[in-house]
């Protein structure tokens, strides 16, 4: 799992095609991005948008939605973030799904360009029925 965060969009986008020629038929690697931020996964659990974004104004967002929606103060390492916002991790994969659509339909291809946006939904198709 990676984020955009401040890196270069050549090396973001390296990153999946690295992962793509890694995969051999044996085994699959999957490059988990998010962009602009890893907090946009967890927001996607309370929220839906297409604005484009800064990581800060991502952590502003999820920050928001939790203190409206769950009475949380939230902080970068916050503990126990994911037992907050689990229960509404069929519609952070939808609300991610979506965002795939739409951005699919502005002819965003690479994962720079998909802001914002995130893969790491992808890893709760396979591990979710192991998680409850």
């Amino acid at each position: 799992m990676f984020d955009k965060d401040d890196f270069p969009a050549a090396d973001f986008d390296a990153m999946e095609r690295k992962c793509a020629e890694l995969s051999d038929g044996s085994r699959t690697f999957h490059a988990l991005w998010s962009n602009p931020c890893f907090e946009l996964w967890p927001l996607l659990h309370l929220r839906y948008t297409t604005a484009p974004m800064t990581a800060a104004e991502c952590q502003r967002a999820l920050a928001q939605a939790m203190s409206k929606d769950l009475g949380v103060e939230y902080r970068k390492n916050l503990g126990g973030l994911f037992d907050l916002v689990d229960e509404n991790r069929a519609e952070a994969i939808a609300r991610a799904a979506r965002l795939g659509g739409h951005h699919d339909s502005l002819g965003n291809v690479m994962p720079s360009d998909r802001n914002p946006a995130t893969r790491v939904g992808d890893i709760f198709e396979e591990l979710g029925p192991y998680l409850g």
